[in-house]
């Protein structure tokens, strides 16, 4: 009976270990995707000498990146606090202004 009780703790515990790994791997691809998109997109921009001035802004949209070198944080900002979003991005409160404009934005960050 000890056996069965000690077999099966050590199995749900290998479990919820192997969950959450997954889901730290899933939450870094995605925001990896992000991050590669906005840089390819400001690439474009750049090319074409074009400014976005940030008018046709959807929830979702990748709209900065910040870096943070001592936390060894390099990560997109995404316009929304949309639960789906929160869970894997830095996200900047929609309505707000955006950076360098009067009344600066904020931005959650969910650990």
């Amino acid at each position: 009976m000890k056996s069965k009780i000690s077999k099966i703790l050590i199995i749900v515990g290998l479990l919820i270990c192997a969950g959450s790994l997954s889901i730290k791997f899933y939450s870094k691809y995605l925001e990896n995707k992000a991050t590669e998109s906005f840089e390819t997109q400001i690439d474009k921009n750049t090319k074409e000498s074009k400014e976005d001035g940030f008018t046709n802004i959807k929830a979702g949209d990748e709209i900065a990146i910040i870096k943070i070198p001592s936390i060894n944080l390099n990560t997109v900002v995404i316009e929304s606090i949309e639960k789906q979003y929160l869970n894997h991005y830095v996200c900047h409160f929609e309505n707000n202004a955006m950076s360098g404009e009067y009344r600066n934005f904020f931005d959650s960050l969910v650990f």
